[in-house]
């Protein structure tokens, strides 16, 4: 078939899933900070990117309505003149 002539994707997701609570409890100082810090950082970077993208989908509705909206009142003025 024709997928099996194409070339195998540059990057493949994978989801690792396992304790690290042995590993982290070995930690301590600024490696224990920076290992939280990337911990957190996999979880609020997707959340914020739906929310940075929803915000825009948002802004994007309420200023298309509001420019449509001034249009139209623009299009009654020159119709009613």
């Amino acid at each position: 078939s024709a997928n099996a002539d194409a070339p195998p994707p540059l990057v493949m997701p994978r989801v690792l899933r396992g304790s690290r609570s042995v590993e982290r409890a070995s930690l301590r100082g600024a490696r224990l900070a920076v290992s939280l810090l990337l911990e957190m950082s996999d979880v609020a970077v997707p959340l914020a990117r739906r929310a940075l993208s929803r915000l825009a989908r948002l802004a994007s509705f309420v200023l298309e309505r509001g420019v449509g909206a001034a249009a139209g009142r623009v299009w009654r003025g020159f119709r009613s003149a």
